[in-house]
Parts: structure tokens; sequence; C-alpha cells
């Protein structure tokens, strides 16, 4: 695994843990315990159990809340180790578009987890009804955590929305199983483009952008090694997704950000230049909600103070 991939897997492993943990001790006190009794009694099962099998563990840490915290590390743990809850790369093949099958799985592997866990340890007198609620949320976080397509989609952009545009790209490809493409709603192909004539090609995809705004752009560049100046130059300062399939590692002529996979001896170049997607747009979009959430907060409080002062003004003016 390579260091940068290394590194995002134990950020969101770090993220995981604090976010699933603190929801679960919010969840446990607010809504699966309806008193203090009871939380004392699973206190003394976890201390019983602690000392009985574990005497050399300070007393003075066990509480519910550290369970809970080793309980979701563990969970993680094996969760990480499993094929299907890795990294979602966009550059990766996925022949699956509904993102319920994904969601069972982690359903079905959190449920049987916690209820192993809870007949385990004792945690008696817990309400079933929010305990069944329980088996649903905590899988619902971790396929939003995992899918920027879904997060996406819940702050105002479904990627099933946007579109595609595949040029030089066959048909049956079995590049179209991308993650990136499958996705998305096919806008046509362009077929046996000569990419040298940049500005027919050019001409091609602002023509089809016109009609129907295009977010994504797949461009199979066969064994060439490179595209023209003038092509990078309009792909690089175009406000669109572009991804370029190559037998050969492309050479550009041009500095900027990119993002570079190889699968099968087929190297994929990514890069991004539309903020309305992705993380650019997750982090713009909270960013607005904030900011929002701020701005409502400070002039509400001013429109209420103005509606008061308005009508103790029209009260006294009538006196």
């Amino acid at each position: 695994m390579k260091f940068n991939s290394l590194i995002k897997y134990a950020l969101r492993f770090i993220f995981l843990q604090g976010v699933l943990t603190s929801f679960i001790s919010f969840y446990f006190d607010t809504f699966l315990i309806s008193n203090q009794d009871f939380k004392q009694g699973i206190y003394l099962n976890l201390f019983e159990d602690t000392t009985r099998f574990l005497p050399f563990i300070n007393t003075d840490l066990i509480t519910v809340d550290a369970f809970f915290s080793i309980m979701i590390f563990v969970f993680l743990i094996i969760l990480y180790s499993t094929k299907f809850y890795t990294y979602v790369n966009e550059l990766s093949y996925s022949i699956n578009k509904n993102l319920l099958d994904e969601y069972f799985q982690l359903y079905l592997l959190w449920t049987s987890y916690l209820f192993a866990m809870f007949f385990i340890f004792r945690f008696e007198n817990v309400s079933r009804g929010y305990l069944f609620i329980l088996s649903f949320l905590i899988p619902l976080v971790l396929l939003i955590m995992r899918n920027t397509e879904f997060l996406s989609s819940l702050l105002g952009r479904s990627v099933t929305n946007e579109t595609f545009l595949t040029i030089n790209l066959e048909k049956n490809s079995n590049f179209r199983n991308l993650r990136i493409i499958t996705f998305r709603k096919t806008l046509g192909e362009l077929q046996r483009k000569d990419l040298d004539d940049t500005d027919d090609l050019i001409g091609e995809i602002d023509k089809i952008n016109k009609v129907k705004k295009i977010n994504l752009i797949v461009i199979n560049i066969g064994d060439k090694t490179g595209i023209k100046l003038d092509l990078e130059r309009y792909l690089i300062n175009t406000n669109k997704k572009i991804l370029l399939i190559s037998e050969n590692k492309p050479v550009f002529k041009t500095s900027f950000i990119y993002r570079q996979e190889s699968i099968d001896d087929v190297f994929f170049t990514y890069f991004n230049n539309d903020i309305q997607y992705g993380a650019k747009y997750i982090l713009k979009r909270i960013l607005d909600i904030l900011f929002s959430l701020f701005g409502l907060d400070i002039f509400s409080r001013i429109m209420v103070l103005l509606s008061l002062y308005l009508v103790i003004f029209k009260y006294l003016s009538m006196q």
C-alpha cells in the first residue's frame, strides 16, 4: 500500500473512531438507558467481568464509555480487514450502482457484532426499540463516510444526475465499469476522433456541452504518450472533470495537479477542475452551511430587536 493511501486509511480510521464512539455514548445515555440505576447495573457487570478476566487493568479505567471506545476500535479493525469496506477510489472498477448492497453488508456485520457484544457483556435493561434503530444508524454513517457520491447527494448534488462524454472509448470497453463512470449518465460517444485535430475535437465537445452540460470527459488516447498542447490547455482550463486512459504513461507539457493510477498495465490520469464536486464541493458546501447558520443566528437577533423596536415605536406614537 502506498504511503499516501496508508495516511488516508489512518486518518479515516481515527475520524470514524471518534465519531462512532461519541455518537454511541450519546445515544446510549439519551435513548438506550431510561434511568441511572440501569446504567449502574451495566457498569457493575463490566467491573465484575474486567476484574475477573483482566485483573491487571486499573479499575479507574473501567467505564461504559471506555467499553464503547474499545468496542468500536475492535469493530473497525474487523471492518478494515474485509475486502468490501476499503477506501473508495474513483479510479477503481465497480459493477454495482446500488448502494443498498453495500449498506446491507455493513448492516449485517454491525448488527451481529453489536448484539453479540451486548449479550456477552450483559448489557441489560436497554430499550429494544432504540437498540433496533441503532442497528440501522451506524451502517448508514459508515456508508456515508465511505462514499463521496452519497455524501455529495446528501449535501445537495447527486452524482447520478451528472453526465459524462467518452472519446475513442469502445461501447463494450471494460473501462466503462470504472466507478467514476458507472454512476453517471452518458451523453454519447465520439468514436474514431483524431486527437491531433484539436480544433475539430474541441468544437465537438463545446457543441455537446451547449446542449447538455458535461461533467466528466473521458478520453482514450491509446498508445500515445501525451496530447497536443492546445488540447491539454483546453482540458486543464475547462470547468470539467477529465479522465485520460492510455497504454503508456502520459507526459504533459504543462505543470498542473493530477492523480494517476495504473490498473492492468493501463494508466488512468484524472484531474478535477470542477469545484462543485468531490472534496472541494463537500468542503465548500459545509462552509456555506456553517456560515449560513452563523449569519442566521446573528441577523435573527437583529430582526427580533428591530421588530420589538417597531412595535414599541408604533405603540408610543399611538399614545
